[in-house]
């Protein structure tokens, strides 16, 4: 859901998404298959699915970033 978001121009709205799963992972100092409605981890300790998106989405991200810059520098 973030790369697309990010894909269709609604940074913002990932940048969001992402942050609340980039805070998850430093706070249980780990990535987990999926977490419970109270915000504990749950599953898998190993569970790397969410590392491959969230790299992925920082990719994204990063370049979003440089083609702002370079619109601007256009101006």
């Amino acid at each position: 859901m973030i790369q697309q978001l990010i894909a269709n121009d609604f940074v913002e709205e990932a940048y969001s998404l992402a942050k609340t799963m980039f805070k998850r992972i430093f706070k249980n100092d780990g990535f987990y298959e999926w977490y419970k409605i109270d915000g504990t981890p749950a599953g898998s300790a190993d569970f790397k699915g969410s590392a491959g998106v969230l790299a992925k989405s920082s990719i994204m991200f990063k370049n979003w970033a440089k083609q702002q810059i370079e619109l601007k520098a256009e101006l």
